[in-house]
């Protein structure tokens, strides 16, 4: 009986394989004839980084469905799966998966247009076709037999320069935009005002913070947020209106130019004949222009909650993804905005921290919870969470452990955001007329 059973299960299995092989070449051949496949393709070819994207689209259900005659023809066991071109589909779709993710995850969600949505689950269809849950890119096992998977080999051998060069051009247009925004590198000290620098930054003595570009809630969670290490990220304020209109003075005075706000005048907080005054936005706005009357008795509007007291200027701005990590509570949403050298001594917060550059540079350097001896804190008072070394001038007779602190540090471009984890020091100064919100969340 053993002898007889095994062919017949086996040619079972290979009838099997066939059947959902012509009904899957039944349903990819559906899709493509469907009027929302041409819609959504059209739809891609005009939107921003979509036409490579709809080729990718065209290429994979081509490929799925050679895939598919391939696996009926055949009889394979292995499924639809089997082969080359279930290869090239699986490659071809997860890069899809792969673009249309970022897209679905960049800005608010009710922003993000609907044919990313589409693009990502037509990608996830042509991925489950070609026998790969996920589009993981690894081929179903047996069924077409050796000499057959040697030349399906072959076969995506020879085509591997076009997927690679098509792959490239979707991905391309993905990135393509982010090119022209400033990058996080050792050469920003040159676009820094150097002389406002503290001693020893952006030199042999720190290391620079780790950079990402729009990484996914996944990359930012596992690789910063649960590791508790700061990180600069690019492309995430593509959609701050702030970032184009913040940096003209007369659209703040057109907003909001007669409301009063609290400045803070003098060195910092910390310092001493620190105080504030009540003035108007406009006057405010006036004298932290370089040449301004600020400048002689510097002023900074800092951690003021001014989108709830301007309402329109709320407007400007979106909430950063990566808030909803965590226990996804926004504890405060605050402005910073002052002329060049405003300084914000070496302290920590309680909470989840990202700082967003919407207009200027600033210069943060950032201490982990590890050097919290050499930052010298302030035993008593309101000031506990405030070291007392002056970044600007250590006086390294009191203070010697502050010199060998190991620190990150890095100047922040208007675009750009930084991720500073809860408890971690830091020290912000801006070297040029600036404008930052500040997120904390737990």
């Amino acid at each position: 009986m053993i002898g007889t059973t095994a062919p017949l299960a086996v040619a079972a299995a290979a009838a099997t394989a066939a059947a959902r092989a012509v009904d899957l070449r039944q349903e990819v051949a559906a899709l493509q004839a469907r009027a929302e496949w041409r819609q959504l393709l059209a739809d891609l070819g005009a939107a921003p980084g979509g036409p490579s994207v709809a080729d990718l689209l065209q290429r994979a259900a081509a490929a799925a469905a050679a895939a598919a005659g391939q696996a009926e023809a055949q009889g394979s066991v292995g499924g639809v799966g089997s082969g080359g071109d279930a290869g090239s589909t699986s490659r071809l779709a997860e890069v899809v998966q792969q673009v249309a993710w970022e897209k679905l995850h960049t800005g608010d969600w009710y922003a993000v247009a609907v044919v990313w949505r589409d693009a990502y689950a037509a990608a996830c269809i042509l991925a489950a076709a070609a026998g790969l849950p996920g589009g993981s890119g690894r081929p179903a096992q047996g069924g077409i037999g050796a000499a057959a998977a040697e030349e399906a080999g072959a076969a995506a051998a020879s085509s591997a320069a076009a997927e690679a060069a098509a792959l490239g051009a979707a991905l391309g247009a993905l990135e393509g935009r982010r090119a022209k925004r400033p990058r996080l590198a050792a050469g920003s000290a040159e676009a820094a005002d150097a002389a406002l620098l503290p001693p020893g930054s952006l030199g042999p003595r720190g290391s620079p913070v780790a950079a990402a570009d729009l990484p996914s809630l996944e990359a930012f969670w596992q690789s910063h947020m649960s590791a508790e290490t700061p990180v600069v990220i690019s492309g995430a304020m593509e959609g701050w209106p702030a970032v184009r209109r913040w940096a003209d003075p007369a659209y703040l005075v057109t907003v909001a130019g007669p409301r009063t706000v609290p400045v803070e005048v003098g060195e910092h907080y910390l310092a001493d004949q620190w105080g504030q005054q009540l003035m108007t936005l406009q006057r405010f706005a006036a004298a932290a222009e370089p040449g301004g009357s600020q400048q002689a008795q510097r002023g900074y509007l800092a951690q003021h909650p001014l989108f709830d007291q301007i309402p329109a200027l709320a407007g400007d701005i979106r909430e950063p993804p990566y808030c909803c990590l965590g226990d996804g509570e926004v504890q405060s949403i605050n402005a910073w905005f002052g002329p060049a050298g405003t300084v914000t001594p070496l302290h920590t917060d309680p909470h989840h921290n990202l700082l967003c550059q919407a207009v200027g540079r600033k210069y943060v350097r950032l201490y982990s919870p590890a050097c919290t001896t050499a930052m010298y804190p302030h035993a008593e008072g309101m000031h506990t969470n405030s070291g007392r070394v002056d970044v600007d001038a250590p006086d390294l007779e009191r203070f010697p452990l502050f010199a060998a602190a190991r620190f990150q540090d890095c100047v922040l471009e208007a675009g750009q955001m930084l991720y500073i984890p809860r408890g971690w020091w830091h020290y912000v100064k801006s070297t040029t007329v600036s404008f930052s919100v500040s997120y904390w969340w737990k």
